[in-house]
């Protein structure tokens, strides 16, 4: 069952108006280092960058840490992802 969420608005006549609010679902990966034994599990997508951060801590290299903010960027996740040699897999 989904739960709807609604926020007050003020129409023109000064009455209360119901309004649906739109909700974002997160999705879920699990990372997976091609290079190491290191993963991540169930992950909400706008945690992939600190997760996978002090794995790459010892790279001083900005192309890494641009890809490392990258993950947080659905357009970019896949080739950001790639370039650092990670696996990410979407979680149910």
């Amino acid at each position: 069952m989904t739960t709807r969420k609604f926020t007050c608005a003020i129409d023109a006549h000064s009455l209360p108006v119901r309004t649906k609010k739109k909700e974002k679902k997160m999705k879920k990966y699990s990372i997976y280092d091609t290079q190491t034994s290191r993963q991540a599990l169930n992950l909400l997508e706008e945690n992939l960058a600190e997760a996978v951060r002090p794995w790459f801590m010892s790279l001083n290299d900005e192309a890494v840490e641009a890809a490392i903010n990258a993950l947080s960027i659905p357009e970019q996740r896949c080739a950001a992802a790639q370039f650092l040699g990670l696996t990410l897999v979407p979680c149910a």
